[in-house]
């Protein structure tokens, strides 16, 4: 997982915290490989042992061209620092996730707009 206490500033995030799930081990975008999970994030509200968890709606399809997925407004700041919420208490989180990954039967074919996925798909063909 990758955290953005003050938001993820690449993409424009503020008076928020953004958590994705990040495949981890991966050799970049010439690797031709693609991973479809199912995936909750988790944030322990402290005070009573429950979780806050956000879902996608669909799976996710992680490869060489995009490694991460998740939520760039997981939780407002001003509710994450809200000690009475019990998400940030004496200056410690904890965060979870469970992942589901559907095993693939075979690699498909796909095509990519930009130049970058061209040289991608180019690279799974030859392989």
């Amino acid at each position: 997982m990758v955290f953005y206490p003050n938001g993820n500033k690449s993409r424009n995030v503020k008076e928020h915290i953004s958590l994705y799930l990040v495949l981890a081990g991966a050799n970049g975008p010439q690797t031709c490989w693609e991973v479809h999970a199912a995936f909750r994030l988790f944030l322990l509200d402290q005070n009573t042992g429950k979780y806050l968890a956000l879902q996608e709606k669909n799976e996710r399809r992680f490869h060489g061209m995009k490694l991460d997925w998740g939520f760039d407004q997981f939780l407002s700041l001003k509710a994450f620092t809200d000690t009475s919420n019990g998400f940030l208490m004496e200056d410690a989180c904890v965060f979870g996730a469970e992942v589901f990954v559907r095993k693939e039967k075979s690699m498909q074919r796909r095509v990519y707009i930009n130049d970058q996925g061209c040289r991608y798909v180019q690279a799974c063909l030859e392989n």
